[in-house]
């Protein structure tokens, strides 16, 4: 029996790695290294990641003031995890705005544009954290189901 399907499973393991790369291009951007096509692609994707969060935040906020980001069920799993993936105390502030301001300094980064480096630190720390939380709801699952599989004594 299945707890989650390979879809699920595949997805949680694809954006934990790319939540890596990501923190580790922002990193390499702190330290003031130069950002190779790589880091630039996984900044790229980041972003995307930012707007499915965005839509998921569009839906529990009840916003649609996010121009060119349409409110998704799709985006509240990211969302969740997401809003779990930041300190306690930001999260009662508008986050709809916050993930948006956290996608626009993606965006400056790609473009070549400074950004100061105590918003890249607060993005890297989001991004690891974001990386275990997708990995310990893997393990979780993964736990899960080995518990169902397992024969009745």
């Amino acid at each position: 029996m299945n707890h989650l399907g390979v879809i699920e499973e595949a997805e949680l393991f694809r954006n934990a790695f790319l939540s890596s790369k990501i923190a580790y291009a922002l990193r390499r951007a702190e330290n003031d290294q130069a950002l190779d096509n790589i880091d630039l692609g996984s900044l790229q994707r980041g972003i995307k990641l930012f707007e499915t969060i965005i839509s998921g935040s569009l839906l529990v906020e009840k916003d649609s003031s996010v121009q060119g980001i349409a409110p998704s069920t799709k985006g509240l799993s990211a969302f969740t995890l997401a809003l779990r993936s930041l300190p306690i105390d930001m999260r009662d502030q508008d986050l709809g705005n916050y993930f948006l301001l956290c996608r626009n300094y993606l965006q400056e980064l790609t473009e070549g544009k400074p950004v100061d480096k105590q918003q890249l630190q607060a993005l890297e720390r989001f991004f690891l954290t974001l990386a275990k939380k997708l990995d310990a709801e893997r393990e979780r699952n993964d736990f899960v189901e080995s518990e169902l599989d397992r024969p009745y004594a």
